[in-house]
């Protein structure tokens, strides 16, 4: 089951904050008859907010985290792990053609009462302007953080034949992220083409750590770099309908580099030395969908591409093949309550993501939403 619940209050024209809880519990458990494997998880948050316009085009927002992540689980064993998070972010408009935006934010992790504690100030800075009414380009580099879950760090259970092991001593990714991007927008129609480079450190990635044991087991990738381009077009059609379009592509390598620098686009053509391909990245993606609403009622058709993997961990002898998945969703609003539907993989596409591991086959969903 899952609960949600949100307060936003104005406190004047200048002033407003904002604050949202949840719950989260999840429990499943195996009947096959080589695994009885089992989990009974809870996550429980919240979030509180300020948002202030003090003049002058500057306006500020800060606010903080609470997260509490509990696990009771065969795989995992007992696990409690708290997240807190405080972030503060000023955004300035000089004039109506140039908006930048400055932020930091604090990240601290501890698991078991104090047994790991990770922490990071991540800083983030970014820029927006405005050539014409119709384009307008934009830039920005930030610093991340996301330290490993209870899974990553505790799975002890058997899958497809090899035994995944814990990691106690797993570290947090760090990375820092550099995007360019244009948008043009005319008419019904907008056209977005961003290049982006991501720079790891300690990504977290599943190892063969024996190959005559089987055995498996999450660690830090000493380092890796993610860079691409990303090309996403929506318009407005007749008759109700909108269309999207959505490619992305990737080039994901790890390994030792040549030369390291730090800031990804100003050498944009620096080699990697020693490096191969990062696993179970698809070098191509591609989403379209096509969506009709008229009045309350709303449908959803979802076309879904990745190419092949060219790099895997376990089994690389095993066929891989892309990935060409339809999903199907709409739904009714009224006022006071909300009624969706959502079919995922609607032709029963059957494709792996990890080596024998089937994802997920056709299933359906029905939600109903209610306002307070």
């Amino acid at each position: 089951w899952r609960l949600n619940g949100s307060f936003r209050w104005a406190v004047g024209p200048k002033l407003a904050t904002l604050v949202r809880g949840y719950a989260y519990r999840t429990y499943w458990r195996n009947f096959f008859h080589d695994s009885r494997d089992h989990s009974r998880a809870l996550r429980a948050g919240g979030e509180a907010r300020a948002e202030a316009t003090l003049g002058r085009g500057l306006s500020v927002t800060v606010g903080g985290e609470l997260v509490r992540d509990g696990v009771s689980s065969s795989m995992f064993g007992g696990h409690t792990l708290w997240a807190t998070a405080g972030y503060a972010q000023a955004e300035w408009r000089p004039s109506p053609l140039t908006t930048l935006t400055v932020g930091l934010r604090y990240d601290r992790q501890v698991v078991d009462g104090g047994e790991t504690v990770e922490a990071q100030i991540s800083p983030k800075f970014g820029a927006v302007f405005r050539l014409s009414p119709e384009v307008v380009l934009r830039t920005s580099m930030g610093k991340g953080f996301r330290a490993p879950s209870v899974a990553e760090r505790f799975t002890n259970t058997s899958i497809a034949g090899f035994r995944v092991i814990p990691n106690p001593e797993l570290k947090p990714e760090r990375s820092w992220a550099y995007e360019v991007g244009l948008r043009w927008t005319v008419g019904r129609a907008m056209v977005d083409l961003a290049l982006f480079q991501a720079e790891y450190w300690d990504l977290i990635e599943p190892q063969l750590i024996s190959q005559a044991l089987g055995l498996v087991q999450m660690a830090n990738v000493t380092r890796a770099r993610v860079r691409g381009v990303e090309l996403e077009v929506r318009a407005g059609l007749p008759l109700g309908f909108s269309g999207n379009l959505g490619y992305t592509y990737l080039v994901p390598r790890e390994g030792r580099i040549q030369n390291p620098y730090r800031w990804g686009f100003l050498q944009a053509v620096q080699a990697m030395e020693d490096s191969e391909e990062l696993p179970y990245r698809s070098r191509n993606r591609l989403v379209t969908s096509l969506c009709w609403s008229k009045g309350p009622f709303r449908l959803e058709a979802r076309f879904r591409y990745a190419s092949r993997v060219r790099q895997v961990k376990m089994y690389p002898q095993d066929e891989r093949v892309p990935q060409y998945v339809v999903d199907l969703s709409g739904g009714m609003r009224r006022k006071g309550y909300t009624i969706s539907f959502r079919v995922d993989n609607l032709l029963q596409y059957h494709y792996t993501e990890v080596e024998r591991n089937l994802a997920p086959i056709r299933s359906f969903a029905v939600t109903l939403t209610a306002e307070l």
